[in-house]
């Protein structure tokens, strides 16, 4: 009996693995640049998650992973504790990495007409394996905005992908507006060669003059008379990618930066072993006979 127990019981995991594989999910995460402003982005973080980690509130400090994705667009390593994709991993639960879009990987996601971007402006996407949607069932994504000191964008609250028995609500459409640009607050805003903002000819990212202040929304980056932005992994002495001169305003209706699509890729069926099936009735049947002979 006790040998029937455990084939019952080894089955039993069996079927229970397969079921769970069967309830994986493929998602693909395209990104577009929508081309109504000359402002880019760093790689897009994005991640799945449990609802906890929520790490943009207005008016409470930044996180030392926000802050350096905010100043520097770095978000990473999971294993640097003060990065946040460490905080994710510390608050967000589940087991899902974080996928990363951006032009020729490291490189920030260009605008239109400057850089390699297309007439649309860059484009492109990425693919993440979702072993439990009922566990990951948020989103979040977050990026540094270029030039700026410590401009960000983000979504406020996560966003809900799959429901609670984990199944997929349907195709996602985010347009990055006003909406989503936040100011860290850790940084002084000075979009000048000495000022220590990001991508900017010349400039010195190390040198940004310290702010004590809280995450608040952004209403606008003031380029004054045109600054020369850095071409992307080079030195201050190349030639400039373009410059950039006045007032973007986050707060204008016509502003919007990124779409950004969440669809469903349909899964190839995962059968249940038909052999799994016939030993689980043949033990059961087995078992059935014993009883009636004791």
């Amino acid at each position: 009996m006790h040998k029937l127990l455990t084939t019952t019981l080894l089955a039993a995991t069996s079927l229970a693995a397969f079921s769970a594989a069967a309830n994986a999910t493929t998602l693909q995460i395209s990104v577009t640049h929508n081309g109504t402003t000359p402002l880019f982005i760093t790689p897009l973080y994005t991640a799945f998650h449990d609802g906890g980690f929520d790490p943009v509130t207005i008016g409470e400090t930044a996180s030392v992973g926000l802050k350096n994705l905010a100043e520097t667009g770095r978000f990473g390593p999971a294993s640097d504790a003060t990065s946040i994709a460490n905080q994710r991993a510390r608050e967000g639960g589940g087991g899902v990495p974080a996928p990363v879009f951006g032009d020729a990987g490291p490189g920030p996601i260009f605008s239109p007409g400057i850089g390699p971007g297309q007439a649309g402006g860059d484009a492109g996407s990425t693919i993440v394996e979702i072993a439990d949607p009922a566990d990951d069932r948020f989103f979040t994504f977050l990026s540094m905005i270029l030039p700026s000191n410590d401009t960000f964008i983000a979504n406020l609250d996560p966003i809900e992908i799959f429901g609670l028995d984990g199944a997929f609500l349907g195709p996602q459409t985010i347009v990055v507006d006003g909406n989503n640009v936040f100011d860290a607050g850790t940084e002084l805003n000075d979009l000048s060669v000495s000022g220590g903002a990001a991508f900017v000819q010349g400039a010195d990212i190390t040198s940004g003059a310290l702010e004590s202040g809280t995450i608040q929304q952004a209403l606008g980056l003031d380029f004054g008379t045109g600054i020369d932005l850095a071409p992307p992994g080079s030195d201050s002495s190349l030639p400039p990618l373009a410059t950039l001169s006045g007032f973007f305003d986050f707060t204008s209706s016509d502003f919007n930066l990124l779409t950004i699509e969440i669809t469903e890729l349909t899964p190839e069926p995962v059968p249940v072993p038909a052999s799994g099936l016939l030993l689980l009735a043949g033990v059961g049947g087995l078992i059935t006979a014993r009883r009636r002979k004791a």
